[in-house]
C-alpha cells in the first residue's frame, strides 16, 4: 500500500505509531463528526418538509358543536381549523362571518367543514320555519281594515297587541296584552280584494313568545284584537298603562271608579309620613276625694216605732 504524503507528512506512519488510547479518541471524534453531519442534514430536511406542509394547509370554518337541522348558526358553534389544500371541499367557508346568522339545511356534525351547500343562502330560503325566532311561536290572528292599521302592516315590522271587550255589564274594558311583537307574515284575500278593488287583510301572523300564546288566543275569543304599528325609533319603547275601562254612559274623559279611587287614596309618600305626636299639658295632681262618713243614726225611741231605710237614708215611723 502506498503511503499518502502531504508535505513529507506520512499518515500511515503516524497512525501506526498511535497508542490504543489515541486511536480510541480519534475514533470518537470521527464518530461525533459523522453524527453531527447526519443531525444537521435531517434537521434541514424536517424544516423543509414543515415549510412545504404549511404552505399546503388552508384555514376553513368547521362546526365546533353539532348544528341541528334548520338551526340558525351562532359564533359559539364555529371554529377555525387547518386542512391540506387538496382536502378542502368545494365551497368551503373560510371566514366565520360568512356563516354566522345563516341556517343549516341539514344536521352538521362537530368537526365537519362548513360549506355553502350545507347552508341556506337566506332565511326566506329556509321556508317559513326559518323565520320564527327560537323562543317564539307563530300565531295567526284575524284582522280587518280597522283592527289591522288600515292594511299598512308588512312582514318584519313590529306592533303592540290590545284586546277590547264590551261583554261586561259595567261597560267596556281594554288591556294591552303584548308590546314590540314582530310580524312574520301578512295574508290578504286576493280574490275578494280584486272584486272589491281593496287591499284589506284577512289575517296576520305574529312571532309570539311561547308563554304568551295561550293568553293571546284566549283574549282573541273574549274580545276584539287591535294592532298598533310601532315607529322605527319610538320615544316610549314600553308603555306603563296596560289597562283601561269605561263605564256605561260615561265619556272617555270621565274617570272610572278605579281612577277616582286612585285620586282619593293618599300618595305613598304621604302615607309614610307619621303625624306629629299630640301636645301634652301637665295637670296638677289633686288629692283623691275621701268617702263621706255615714250619717249618724238618730237614737231609737223606746216606744213603739219602726226604722225605715231608703239607701243611706233612715227614717223612724211611730206606731
Amino acid at each position: 500500500m502506498k503511503s499518502f504524503k502531504i508535505k513529507n507528512f506520512n499518515f500511515k506512519d503516524k497512525l501506526s505509531h498511535l497508542s490504543s488510547r489515541q486511536a480510541l479518541i480519534l475514533s470518537a471524534i470521527a464518530g461525533l463528526a459523522v453524527f453531527a453531519f447526519i443531525y444537521v442534514y435531517m434537521t434541514n430536511m424536517s424544516l423543509e418538509g414543515k415549510r412545504h406542509a404549511t404552505s399546503d394547509l388552508v384555514q376553513v370554518v368547521a362546526a365546533a358543536t353539532e348544528i341541528k337541522d334548520h338551526e340558525k348558526i351562532t359564533s359559539n358553534e364555529l371554529k377555525i381549523i387547518s386542512v391540506p389544500r387538496d382536502a378542502v371541499p368545494a365551497g368551503a367557508i373560510k371566514s366565520t362571518s360568512d356563516a354566522i346568522g345563516r341556517i343549516a339545511q341539514s344536521t352538521i356534525y362537530s368537526g365537519d367543514v362548513i360549506t355553502d351547500s350545507k347552508l341556506f343562502a337566506d332565511e326566506k330560503a329556509a321556508g317559513f320555519v326559518g323565520m320564527i325566532p327560537p323562543n317564539c311561536r307563530a300565531v295567526t290572528l284575524a284582522v280587518n281594515e280597522v283592527t289591522g292599521v288600515g292594511g299598512f302592516l308588512k312582514p318584519g315590522e313590529y306592533v303592540d297587541v290590545t284586546v277590547v271587550s264590551n261583554k261586561s255589564q259595567s261597560g267596556t274594558s281594554g288591556r294591552l296584552l303584548m308590546q314590540d311583537i314582530k310580524i312574520l307574515a301578512v295574508n290578504s284575500n286576493d280574490k275578494e280584494n280584486a272584486k272589491k278593488g281593496t287591499t284589506q287583510m284577512s289575517n296576520i301572523t305574529l312571532a309570539v313568545e311561547a308563554k304568551d300564546v295561550l293568553p293571546l288566543i284566549t283574549a282573541a275569543q273574549s274580545g276584539v284584537i287591535y294592532l298598533s304599528l310601532r315607529p322605527m325609533h319610538p320615544k316610549d319603547p314600553f308603555l306603563l298603562m296596560t289597562n283601561y275601562s269605561l263605564s256605561k254612559g260615561a265619556s272617555p274623559d270621565t274617570p272610572t271608579d278605579d281612577a277616582q279611587a286612585d285620586e282619593k287614596a293618599p300618595s305613598p309618600a304621604a302615607a309614610n309620613v307619621s303625624a306629629p305626636p299630640p301636645a301634652v299639658r301637665a295637670v296638677p295632681q289633686q288629692p283623691m276625694p275621701q268617702p263621706a262618713a255615714p250619717a249618724a243614726r238618730p237614737a231609737k225611741s223606746s216606744e213603739g216605732s219602726v226604722s225605715v231605710y231608703q239607701g243611706t237614708q233612715e227614717s223612724v215611723v211611730s206606731l
